[in-house]
């Protein structure tokens, strides 16, 4: 994040090197969140959902459900998921890690969805 400083108006014969300073300090104001690790047979079963919800893309942008497992922006930034910016810009392991919490806080801990009717096509 950079500090800037703005100025609207002055007087054409102002001296603007003394309005302007000559260094701005640059702010990071956080670090990026490690990418989460999610154990090879769980990506496995969440790659088949995003298979069935969105033809395995996992940078689906939609009006209302966006990323490769169709998370819902209202969910995705419930649970915590702006700490990776938005879902469909989001990596397949950080989706999953959302979806993962949002189905362990709705009491569906370990559960993967099998997306009635896509389970016989995988």
């Amino acid at each position: 994040m950079l500090a800037l400083l703005v100025i609207q108006s002055f007087p054409a014969e102002a001296n603007v090197k003394s309005l302007v300073p000559t260094t701005v300090q640059v702010v990071k104001v956080r670090q990026a969140p490690p990418e989460p690790v999610i154990p090879p047979a769980i990506m496995a079963k969440w790659q088949k959902v995003a298979q069935c919800e969105e033809g395995g893309n996992w940078h689906v942008r939609g009006p209302i459900y966006s990323g490769g497992l169709g998370i819902t922006e209202v969910n995705w930034m419930a649970y915590g998921g702006w700490i990776y910016g938005a879902e469909y810009a989001a990596t397949p392991a950080e989706q999953v890690a959302i979806a993962i919490k949002i189905q362990a806080l709705n009491g569906y801990a370990g559960y993967v969805p099998h997306q009635n009717g896509c389970e016989h096509g995988w």
